[in-house]
Formats: C-alpha cells, sequence, structure tokens
C-alpha cells in the first residue's frame, strides 16, 4: 500500500516552515546579542552550533534562557 501525503496549508507546523515553533520567552540580553551577531553573520542556529561543536538544540537554549557560557565556548562563537 502506498502512502499519500496530505498537506494542509492552513497547518502552521507543517513540513516546508523554515523556523522552529515560536517561543513564549522573551530573550535574555545575552540571548539577544547572541542572536543579533549570528544572524548578522548569517548563520543559522544549526550553521553556529556545528562552527562551536555544538547542536541547534543547545544554542536555541543560550538565546532565550540565562545561561552563563564557558570560557571556550564563548572563544568559539566569537571566532
Amino acid at each position: 500500500m502506498q502512502a499519500i501525503l496530505v498537506r494542509n496549508e492552513s497547518d502552521p507546523y507543517n513540513a516546508d516552515m523554515k523556523t522552529g515553533r515560536p517561543s513564549d520567552k522573551p530573550r535574555t540580553p545575552l540571548g539577544e546579542r547572541i542572536t543579533a551577531l549570528r544572524e548578522r553573520a548569517g548563520l543559522s542556529q544549526d550553521e553556529l552550533a556545528h562552527k562551536v561543536d555544538s547542536n541547534q538544540k543547545t544554542v536555541a537554549y543560550w538565546e532565550r534562557r540565562a545561561v552563563t557560557l564557558k570560557p571556550a565556548q564563548i572563544e568559539a562563537v566569537a571566532a
């Protein structure tokens, strides 16, 4: 039996969604700076994560939560 893909264009969480679900939490001041600099560099969260040897979820966490980055992480993000 062959599966048929049915797409509902009104569904906000479809496969064409380029960014994840919008957060209901405001960014922290550090998160705002990381986001602004990442976007200015033209990087996605995943691309930045690869650059700093981490994963996308960690970068998203840095951008949304109050965190203290380790010195090595700060240097990797700044590079």
